[in-house]
């Protein structure tokens, strides 16, 4: 049982295929069955093939280096991910499934005569640039240049003329423009005293880096002209356990007609064609001070600011129709404009210059061959984002982003990424216990902060709180107390008061009353990445047994790790806890629908499941076990 959900195996009908997979959700007795590997149930694959050329050239004129060079990278891509491309069932219990009484049935197949239609395309990115270090004075030296990247899509995708009709001025066969993206750059390290006793370096800059060309496959492969889709729902249809001879438009194994006719609806995917590759204004300046006894003390501070991001919006989310009662007070759209039955999602990738980043570290280290090596600093952090793709479909990186508002205009908050706080430390002691053979024993050691999440109230698809179609990004109101909030069923429209022990209002807000982020916010909207997990300690053991090569075969080198050492020690240490939901966030109650409810329209209904711990956090099952791994290296 791994969060409320069990695993079967099924085997009444075997066609040499994969096995279907059979999950039961505990929670609301929907029965999923799954011909293929996941509950996506689809293709997934990716080759990709890089080629570089990169050449430098340095001329030496008195004090200065003068670099010239070129780096230019070849990326050919062939991406295929098609999500029920395997069959998707689903089914409301485990009679129905016996009975073939399907609840949801989903198979996506090829449109073109290729059996695995795939997004392929390829990149070019070429950059240039120039570079001069100058030794100013004998302690003071002086680094500045410029460089030039220019990204190229030469592959088009294909055209879907539905997508220009609909919405003139945006086509599928948009692809980023090849402008040339300029990063100046200045450097400077001075020795203070002459003597590398105090040395203050720094440096200012424009960074261009590559995007998860996941991102831009996406405009590739869902153009709406790769693939369809048919679809029952409430249906007999006999279950195929073969996921490669799953239904068909017009499949005789159909006898009740439960699939109807094929749906040529799609997601489609769209990028601006102005669209910039990442690019980031960055400062720093750091300080590094000999001490005694060998030791180097480092004070260090970053700052960056976003210039090009990438973020998502949904062309054809239908305006605010209302807004939900009470302290809430957020809007709620009218749906998905699917245009004439044509379209699911439309999505449109775009740069956004909001966003920031700055750290501050300390740091003390000493390395030496022989003794005691020491390695231990505290870095302090905070990053903001609009959003923080952390997926590489398009549609999810605004399903799985928390927002109160318009989730076309997220505000600028806290990101995915960062670490408040962290304190690591690295002991290393390395000793000839034998002649010619060092033995090095090391510990590491690392404390930080737990990841920002947010806490939401989850949907169902097609049924969420503000209507904008995603059922996983809707911040949840705290309520003021148990009587600011409905938790419990609708009923011929009408609210029914939850009474089931644990899954009360009074149980939600004792849960409210025992998180330190929930109950300091009554009456609010969560921010999105408002909340912390817990702290997590992390401490690693690593040896190694130097074999002097005595006869001429070769050096040898036995190395034992062990991860986690703490739970290695004892059963109860070394624990590690996370949110017990993933994507960031918490599903702390789910989203039932609306009532009017004393006079009061747009009033939301959740229901509440009070988890044990009475806590959003939960083990980590493999983070809080020891690992141990035994090598041996040989070399000559």
């Amino acid at each position: 049982l791994i969060a409320g959900y069990t695993t079967i195996r099924d085997h009444r009908e075997n066609t040499g295929a994969l096995s279907p997979l059979v999950t039961v959700n505990e929670l609301n007795r929907t029965f999923t069955m799954t011909a293929g590997f996941d509950q996506y149930s689809g293709a997934n694959q990716l080759d990709q093939d890089i080629f570089e050329i990169t050449d430098n050239f340095s001329y030496f004129i008195g004090d200065h280096t003068l670099t010239i060079g070129t780096h230019n990278e070849f990326f050919k891509f062939r991406n295929l991910f098609i999500r029920n491309f395997l069959g998707y069932y689903q089914y409301n219990s485990l009679d129905d499934f016996q009975n073939d009484n399907v609840a949801t049935y989903f198979h996506d197949y090829s449109r073109t005569g290729d059996p695995s239609p795939a997004a392929e395309f390829n990149v070019a990115q070429y950059g240039f640039y120039v570079q001069d270090e100058w030794n100013v004075l004998p302690q003071l030296k002086l680094t500045y240049g410029l460089r030039i990247d220019i990204p190229t899509f030469p592959t088009e995708p294909a055209n879907n003329p539905l997508v220009s009709q609909y919405f003139p001025g945006h086509s599928t066969t948009d692809v980023p423009s090849s402008s040339i993206l300029w990063s100046p750059r200045f450097g400077f390290n001075w020795d203070v005293s002459g003597d590398r006793t105090t040395q203050v370096r720094g440096g200012a800059g424009i960074f261009t880096g590559r995007p998860a060309y996941v991102w831009i496959s996406n405009q590739y492969g869902n153009t709406g002209t790769l693939t369809a889709e048919v679809s029952a729902f409430g249906k007999t249809l006999p279950f195929v356990a073969d996921p490669h001879n799953q239904y068909l438009p017009g499949d005789p194994r159909d006898v009740n007609g439960a699939l109807g006719t094929p749906s040529t609806k799609s997601e489609i995917d769209l990028s601006d064609k102005n669209l910039k590759m990442p690019q980031l204004l960055r400062f720093n300046v750091g300080v590094d001070r000999q001490l005694p006894y060998g030791f180097v003390g480092t004070v260090e501070g970053l700052y960056s600011q976003t210039i090009n991001d990438f973020i998502y919006k949904k062309l054809n989310l239908k305006p605010v129709t209302g807004y939900v009662a009470g302290g809430d007070g957020r809007p709620i759209f009218g749906g998905t404009d699917n245009k004439d039955n044509n379209f699911n999602d439309i999505m449109y990738l775009y740069n956004t210059s909001k966003g920031y980043q700055y750290n501050f570290v300390l740091q003390l280290q000493r390395n030496v061959d022989r003794g005691v090596s020491v390695n231990t600093g505290y870095a302090y952090g905070r990053a903001f984002d609009q959003n923080s793709v952390t997926s590489s479909q398009a549609q999810s990186q605004m399903r799985y982003s928390a927002i109160s508002g318009d989730p076309n205009d997220p505000p600028l908050t806290r990101s995915d990424w960062e670490i408040r706080n962290r304190i690591y430390a690295s002991v290393s002691f390395t000793w000839d216990f034998f002649k010619d053979a060092p033995t090095t024993i090391s510990l590491f050691f690392n404390g930080q902060s737990g990841r920002p999440f947010s806490f939401i109230a989850k949907g169902t698809s097609g049924n969420n709180l503000n209507n904008d179609g995603y059922d996983s990004n809707d911040l949840f109101y705290i309520p003021k107390n148990a009587n600011d909030i409905l938790i419990g069923s609708i009923n011929n429209g009408e609210f029914v008061a939850q009474t089931a022990a644990g899954k009360t209002a009074a149980d939600l807000d004792a849960f409210i009353q025992n998180d330190d982020y929930l109950s300091t916010h009554r009456g609010t909207i969560a921010e999105r990445n408002g909340a912390t997990a817990p702290w997590k300690n992390y401490l690693d053991l690593h040896i190694s047994q130097d074999i002097p090569d005595l006869w001429g075969f070769g050096h040898v080198q036995i190395n034992l790790d062990i991860q986690n050492v703490l739970n290695l020690i004892s059963p109860s240490w070394g624990h590690v806890e996370d949110v017990a939901t993933g994507n960031d966030t918490y599903n702390i109650v789910s989203y039932v629908g609306k009532v009017t409810y004393n006079g009061v329209e747009n009033t939301p209904v959740y229901s509440f499941n009070k988890p044990k711990s009475n806590t959003a956090f939960s083990y980590e099952d493999f983070a809080s076990r020891w690992q141990m791994l035994l090598g041996v290296r040989y070399s000559f």
